[in-house]
C-alpha cells in the first residue's frame, strides 16, 4: 500500500483518482489537447478531447423499423443535445414525429405537445406554413413523396434535468426539395430523458445519430 503514504514518490506529473479498497490509482499524463472528464453516468475518470464539443453518444441504421428510440443515453450532464439525420427514407412518406419519455422509455406522452413545421421550395421568397403537429407528439419534417427522403437536425433543450422542465425542440430539415423548420415545446414539465422517432409507416433506410453537447 505504498501508494497511500505521505512520502510516497508517484511518476512525474501523475495524477491520482480512487482505486479499489480505498487505493490511489495513478493516471498517466494524456495527449497533447486532451483534459480528464468523468464519463457520462459516472465512473473513472478518462481523457477526452477538449477541442471536441460534440459528442456522440449512438448511432441507429434503421432498415424496415417502425421506429428509432435513444434510451439510457440523455443524462443530468448536460441540457443540450442533438439528433442527425442522414438521407433517411420512409415507406409512405409521411410527416417525421418524434415523442418524448420521463421513464427512459418505458412509455412516451401522447399529450401536451404544441409544434409546427413551416417550408420553403427552391426560388421560392417566401415560407409557408405547412402544418401543426397536433398534441400527441412533436412535427419535425415533411415526409415527402412515398420512399422520399430527408436529412437534417433536431436541437433538444431541457431534457435530462433532474428536476421537471418544460422540453422544447427546433428542426431543419431537407425533404423533397424543401427546406423546413419545426419547432415546439412539450408544457407538461418532467425529467424527460428518452426520445422515439416514428412516421413514414417504416424507415427504410439512413443514419440517424444523437449527439450530446459539451457545455
Amino acid at each position: 500500500m505504498t501508494q497511500n503514504r505521505c512520502d510516497y514518490s508517484p511518476s512525474t506529473y501523475s495524477v491520482f483518482q480512487g482505486g479499489a479498497n480505498g487505493t490511489l490509482a495513478p493516471i498517466a499524463p494524456g495527449p497533447a489537447g486532451y483534459i480528464l472528464s468523468s464519463p457520462m453516468g459516472g465512473g473513472a475518470l478518462a481523457y477526452t478531447n477538449a477541442n471536441e464539443a460534440w459528442e456522440l453518444l449512438s448511432t441507429a441504421s434503421p432498415s424496415s423499423a417502425a421506429s428509432v428510440a435513444f434510451t439510457s443515453l440523455i443524462t443530468t450532464v448536460a441540457n443540450v443535445y442533438v439528433v442527425t439525420f442522414s438521407n433517411v427514407q420512409t415507406l409512405s412518406g409521411a410527416g417525421l414525429y418524434m415523442t418524448i419519455s420521463s421513464d427512459n422509455g418505458s412509455s412516451y406522452s401522447s399529450t401536451n405537445y404544441l409544434s409546427g413545421v413551416n417550408y420553403i421550395y427552391g426560388g421560392q421568397t417566401a415560407f409557408t406554413n405547412f402544418s401543426t403537429g397536433g398534441t400527441t407528439a412533436f412535427l419535425i419534417s415533411e415526409g415527402g413523396s412515398a420512399g422520399g427522403g430527408f436529412s437534417g437536425m433536431v436541437w433538444l433543450y431541457n431534457f435530462g434535468n433532474t428536476v421537471a422542465t418544460v422540453p422544447m425542440i427546433t428542426a431543419s430539415t431537407v425533404a423533397q426539395g424543401q427546406l423546413l423548420y419545426a419547432s415546439g415545446i412539450n408544457t407538461y414539465p418532467a425529467p424527460y430523458n428518452a426520445i422515439k422517432f416514428t412516421g413514414g409507416g417504416v424507415f427504410l433506410s439512413g443514419t440517424i445519430s444523437l449527439y450530446r453537447i459539451r457545455s
